[in-house]
């Protein structure tokens, strides 16, 4: 399982990423175990993205703070 901090603006903390995660209570982190997913309406709409890459229209998962 890989975690990431709120800070990090890669696909497993945006929004548009559909990989299953999991926030931490405290949101200030996501954990997933899924090393790619799709995107859904985002800078690479219907592409696979890996959890790690980027885009101009990243948009921070609401969950998170």
């Amino acid at each position: 399982m890989m975690t990431y901090s709120n800070t990090r603006k890669v696909c497993a903390t945006c929004s548009y990423w559909g990989g299953n995660r999991t926030v931490s209570f405290s949101r200030d982190r996501v954990e997933t175990n899924d090393s790619s997913a799709r995107c859904i309406g985002g800078g690479r709409n219907n592409c696979n993205c890996f959890r790690e890459s980027t885009c101009p229209k990243y948009d921070k998962l609401k969950q998170l703070r």
